[in-house]
């Protein structure tokens, strides 16, 4: 059975951000370990390195904090906008949005929407639904959202506390039919629903003057873990392609980890889709993050996939 396991951070100070996820969105750190040898070396591209990891779980999903050593010179870049193509961010659920934006805010994290929005009534997909994008200490780009009742997975109607999982990850594409060919007959992900959001609210929330967003989900058929979401920007179309040969440790370079059920086959179906296998080949991970064998590859925009199982 094929899910979304998690999304992996690269971050410059392991401990700094553990305290940051643990302490301002309520995160529960369930172990940390150093990362080394041939096979980390392989998957990642990046010889005489190595690596502390931390796992942290948020509901039932996972976020994996990755300190390379040595790490990249370069940080996230500061001027990242959420229409370039290297965007990515998970999108945290809350109970209480208020209280969830109050506390984020409080705590200096830096903003990129103008403040906390609802999505207008005549977007029927998504009406009443709140969200909040912001930064990571190290920039990396967040979301707070808030499903109102009918909306969403009813799981996110639970009120025992007021951050509750991580119902998707996002991620910037240049088009959506190429993405849905690739998360779709590679990977057998499905759509779960699509909406266009524009006007001044999507301005706000997206830092993004005009912005005009073709919005697309999808999850495997099993509806279990998170699900991917697309963002087609159709206005403005400035938004950056990201920098070709970005290494692994650049804090840019999130990932997308995905387990399937048998990797050989995965592996044969990204051979005839051409997809680059960026480690190489298949390797053995000796139950690194509690996954036997792995795979890295991209999307058709440059987004990693780690493929685990």
């Amino acid at each position: 059975m094929s899910e979304v396991k998690g999304i992996l951070f690269v971050v410059s100070d392991l401990e700094k951000m553990i305290s940051f996820f643990s302490t301002v969105l309520e995160c529960t750190k369930v172990e940390k370990a150093e990362w080394s040898g041939e096979a980390h070396e392989q998957l990642f591209q990046l010889p005489k390195t190595k690596a502390n990891m931390a796992k942290l779980k948020l509901g039932n999903e996972s976020i994996y904090l990755l300190e390379f050593f040595p790490k990249h010179k370069d940080p996230y870049p500061p001027d990242s906008c959420s229409n370039d193509l290297w965007f990515q961010h998970i999108a945290i659920v809350v109970s209480d949005m208020e209280k969830a934006y109050a506390k984020v805010t409080q705590s200096g994290a830096q903003p990129i929407s103008e403040s906390m929005q609802t999505i207008p009534a005549w977007n029927k997909a998504a009406a009443g639904i709140q969200a909040f994008y912001f930064r990571s200490p190290e920039g990396h780009p967040l979301e707070l959202i808030y499903f109102p009742e009918g909306k969403g997975n009813p799981i996110w109607q639970d009120k025992n506390s007021l951050f509750l999982g991580i119902d998707h990850t996002a991620i910037s594409v240049s088009n959506t039919e190429e993405s849905i060919k690739f998360y779709q007959n590679v990977l057998g992900m499905k759509i779960a629903g699509s909406s266009l959001n524009y006007g001044e609210t999507q301005e706000k929330l997206s830092g993004v003057k005009g912005a005009k967003v073709k919005i697309t989900g999808l999850a495997f058929p099993q509806k279990k873990g998170m699900g991917i979401e697309f963002l087609e920007y159709q206005h403005p179309l400035d938004g950056r392609k990201k920098p070709k040969k970005i290494q692994a440790h650049h804090p840019m370079e999130d990932e997308t980890i995905i387990a399937v059920d048998h990797i050989e086959s995965t592996l044969a179906k990204l051979q005839s889709f051409h997809a680059p296998l960026l480690s190489g080949k298949l390797l053995a991970l000796e139950g690194v993050m509690g996954f036997k064998k792995g795979i890295m590859t991209t999307d058709p925009d440059g987004h990693r996939i780690l493929l685990v199982e």
